[in-house]
């Protein structure tokens, strides 16, 4: 009786067992298509995180270069000052030409000052 008793146990757990991965089988199709919803929601994320860093190192490299050149702009305006400063001592300028080497430096600043987003503006004023 023992052994009988042994037997129809295991065969009931048996039952249970099979009726488990049966429910598990019915519903791999729907887990599978998740996965794979996932696996493409992934893909498209790291798709574009990709596009994102390679416009971002653009845009660095864009900005750098632009940057360079208002400093230059802005050595170049200040060396040009500095020499009709010099030179005022040999021949008096004329205003004319003071007031363009001026409003180029001043023109350089205001371009520098655009291009930098951490330069306080009229329209970048700090809300403290």
């Amino acid at each position: 009786m023992d052994r009988a008793e042994e037997l129809r146990s295991r065969f009931d757990q048996l039952v249970v067992w099979g009726r488990e991965v049966g429910s598990e089988l019915s519903r791999l199709p729907t887990t599978l298509a998740q996965l794979r919803e996932g696996a493409a929601n992934f893909q498209l994320v790291g798709q574009r995180l990709a596009e994102s860093s390679s416009a971002l190192e653009e845009l660095t490299a864009l900005y750098g270069k632009t940057l360079g050149q208002g400093v230059k702009r802005s050595a170049d305006a200040a060396k040009a000052l500095q020499v009709q400063i010099d030179r005022m001592g040999e021949t008096a300028p004329t205003p004319d030409a003071l007031s363009a080497a001026a409003a180029e430096l001043q023109r350089t600043f205001e371009s520098l000052a655009a291009m930098n987003p951490f330069w306080p503006t009229a329209d970048r004023r700090d809300p403290r």
